[in-house]
């Protein structure tokens, strides 16, 4: 994703009403490394303030790794 991309999209959630929008699904989420470290904008513009919130975010994605579910049987 790119960071103008996950600064627009961070900006549409924010816009909406919390009960609408959480918990939230991340498909294709890749791995907890990938969205903070390799590409730290992910984690900053869309899930650092929900998660601050203690609102929930399911990340999902076809690989095992640190910090995704790999089914979408939960």
């Amino acid at each position: 994703m790119l960071r103008e991309e996950a600064q627009w999209l961070g900006k549409m959630i924010n816009s909406l009403d919390e009960k609408t929008v959480f918990p939230l699904l991340n498909l294709g989420s890749s791995s907890k490394i990938f969205r903070e470290k390799e590409q730290p904008w992910i984690d900053q513009y869309l899930f650092r303030s929900p998660r601050e919130k203690g609102n929930l975010v399911i990340h999902a994605d076809l690989k095992q790794d640190c910090g995704v579910i790999n089914s979408l049987y939960i």
